[in-house]
């Protein structure tokens, strides 16, 4: 949890929450299955000054958080009616609430009407597979040029394969992140990292010698590296990389 910020008012805070839950348009495949729906709790909080912040809970049990049924009995346990330094005393236990409750403290104390927070930059999802080739073109032209691509869900070999062929039709502006959901382990972890090696450009240092900084870093399990109170920081994570969209361009 953050630590109290000095320059925020002891106030009393409104509490009201809402239960989500929305069906994917498309079920998304990642490491751990077919994901089909978003579960959540939209939080809102107001003061008496009439500001009002919103944030959301969106657990992921299978990443290391929470559950919806344990976010839910936390929401309802807290009162009405909050202190500041209440909303700052979610247990390490509920890490999707931590965010949550501080995101809607966050926005509450940015002077911003309503809420609404300004919208920021974020990576279009490809989808899984082959399909992810031309998946790109259509959010390209709306301006999107950031792309995120699930791996860890086929073969490794059939992955990188399809990884070269993508990198090869994104044009040269666009970034790529690969998200691996927890799904690499040590050996796959270094074959993608070598393949990240060789599509950085040579005037960018950027990604450059990953495979060397791993070698030198103690790569933790993932159970440990998604317990906050235990490991605030972790040394090295699967690969979450931003790769320029074609190499040597």
């Amino acid at each position: 949890m953050v630590s109290p910020n000095p320059n925020i008012p002891s106030l009393i805070y409104y509490l009201d929450y809402r239960v989500y839950s929305r069906p994917f348009r498309t079920p998304l495949h990642t490491h751990h299955g077919e994901w089909t729906e978003r579960e959540g709790i939209i939080l809102k909080l107001s003061n008496e000054q009439g500001q009002v912040g919103f944030g959301e809970i969106a657990p992921l049990p299978w990443f290391g958080s929470e559950t919806l049924d344990q976010a839910l009995e936390l929401c309802q346990s807290r009162a009405s009616f909050l202190s500041h330094d209440e909303l700052l005393t979610i247990p390490d236990t509920h890490p999707a609430s931590q965010f949550g409750f501080e995101s809607a403290l966050d926005s509450l104390s940015q002077s911003i009407p309503r809420g609404l927070t300004p919208m920021s930059p974020h990576c279009h999802l490809l989808p899984t597979g082959a399909a992810a080739l031309n998946a790109w073109q259509q959010p390209w032209s709306e301006g999107r040029h950031a792309f995120k691509w699930k791996i860890g869900v086929a073969t490794v070999e059939d992955e990188l394969s399809l990884f070269e062929q993508l990198m090869q039709t994104l044009p040269p502006a666009a970034t790529l992140r690969l998200d691996a959901n927890g799904g690499l382990n040590w050996s796959t972890a270094c074959q993608w990292l070598d393949i990240c090696d060789h599509f950085s450009p040579p005037s960018s240092n950027y990604g450059k010698g990953a495979l060397s900084t791993l070698d030198s870093s103690p790569l933790l399990p993932h159970d440990a590296m998604i317990d906050p109170a235990e490991y605030p920081s972790s040394a090295a994570a699967a690969p979450h990389s931003l790769l320029p969209g074609s190499p040597y361009s």
